[in-house]
């Protein structure tokens, strides 16, 4: 091999091992395993605010667009999610909330829900929308996030 093809064929490999971990990983519910999110799927990391804060999440371009401080008010589900240590998939139609209490990894369905809300725990949710999956990852605990359309939740996890 010449040896301009064996710096291409080094920096290639480089390159690959660098995206490839970028790209973020989350543990299963029994801690001793990870789980890639799909390559080609959105990660979003969450921004950092004040505890009580509520983030609005814009589908269309997969970014904050502001942050709505929480001035006194406690974050509280109605109906489903009335345990202020579970996190809330809070949303309409049949299912209603969906609470989720303790910590780990759950894959479900949870279809048309409107806002989550992580409360005691920080964590990672999975979502999809206009057929396309999202993840947004380390919402910090006590947070509320509100994307500005509804969506159909796939997975959660609490740590």
């Amino acid at each position: 091999m010449s040896y301009m093809k064996k710096i291409a064929s080094t920096l290639a490999a480089a390159v690959a091992s660098v995206a490839f971990a970028l790209v973020p990983s989350v543990a299963l519910a029994n801690g001793t395993d990870s789980v890639p999110y799909e390559a080609n799927a959105t990660v979003v990391v969450a921004p950092n605010a004040p505890e009580g804060s509520e983030l609005i999440f814009d589908l269309e371009t997969k970014t904050f667009t502001d942050i709505v401080l929480p001035n006194g008010r406690t974050l509280k589900p109605s109906r489903g999610c009335t345990n202020n240590t579970s996190a809330c998939w809070a949303g309409g139609g049949a299912l209603g909330d969906m609470e989720f209490t303790g910590t780990g990894a759950v894959n479900g369905n949870w279809p048309s829900r409107s806002s989550f809300y992580s409360n005691n725990k920080s964590a990672d949710i999975g979502f999809t929308w206009k057929g396309e999956r999202v993840y947004v990852s380390q919402i910090a605990a006590n947070r509320k996030f509100t994307p500005n359309g509804s969506v159909d939740g796939f997975y959660v996890t609490r740590y």
